[in-house]
């Protein structure tokens, strides 16, 4: 981002030049070319102040991990575990997902898939389609109160009224999950208290619904919708553009 005094540099006058602005034909008025181009830096300059907060504007859409029961599930050689989490009506892009749990030994993977099935918590949906893996490391060694973090390889926008999965795939005997007690916080999604944990021993070729259990996880997302606040900063850069240009053009006028 450019310092003031270097933005101000970039509109200083040269005398051995004529003092004559150059000027761009805007309709049927002469725009200054350097008040076009200071028009452009502040409309980019609140554009990147906006992304910037943007990317640090994190919500917790759904978890249950406040609280745990304090047991532990093992997830079987070759068995994969999914749990799902259904949007609100809002869509967000996916930042981090929680999950509690633990491996005696390394070579776990956790993904996020789409959902197939014609509903939400009717036993006939599961995952379908991988969306991303999910990076990071999951502990090797642990207790039921063990909570990683993972994040997305590639983007993923959760859709607003859609379901997703969160799916453990483990590498021999030793996974384990912690399956939460059913309390859960967020207002943005929300966790299925039954019917929402589906084990494959085969891949992911068919899925069991499993127990009335749930995993315990957390999704956290940034809004995939600007807020009104992004374009008040950017109506704020242009009408400064313009305001600058007019007090140049009245002055313009004044002495000619």
């Amino acid at each position: 981002m450019e310092s003031p005094e270097i933005l101000a540099s970039n509109f200083s006058i040269d005398t051995n030049r004529s003092t004559t602005p150059s000027t761009k034909q805007v309709g049927s008025e002469s725009v200054p070319s350097s008040f076009m181009k200071l028009g452009s830096k502040l409309f980019l300059l609140a554009a990147s102040l906006v992304v910037g907060s943007a990317a640090h504007a994190q919500t917790v859409l759904v978890s249950n991990l406040a609280t745990t029961n304090g047991s532990n599930n093992q997830v079987d050689s070759g068995f994969w575990r999914s749990q799902a989490f259904d949007m609100g009506s809002a869509s967000f892009n996916l930042s981090s997902v929680e999950i509690r749990g633990f491996q005696n030994s390394s070579g776990g993977t956790v993904a996020i898939f789409s959902n197939t099935g014609t509903g939400f918590n009717n036993g006939s949906d599961k995952p379908n389609t991988l969306l991303s893996t999910l990076t990071g490391s999951i502990p090797v060694g642990g207790s039921a109160s063990t909570t990683f973090t993972l994040t997305p390889a590639s983007a993923v926008t959760l859709a607003s009224n859609t379901r997703y999965w969160i799916v453990w795939e483990a590498s021999d005997n030793s996974h384990w999950f912690s399956p939460s007690n059913g309390t859960t916080s967020g207002a943005d999604a929300s966790i299925p208290s039954s019917m929402g944990l589906r084990f494959s021993g085969n891949h992911g070729s068919s899925w069991t619904i499993g127990s009335n259990e749930t995993m315990e996880i957390g999704i956290s997302g940034v809004s995939a919708i600007p807020e009104p606040s992004t374009y008040a900063a950017m109506a704020g850069a242009a009408a400064l553009g313009l305001a600058a240009w007019t007090r140049k053009r009245r002055t313009t006028l004044a002495n000619s």
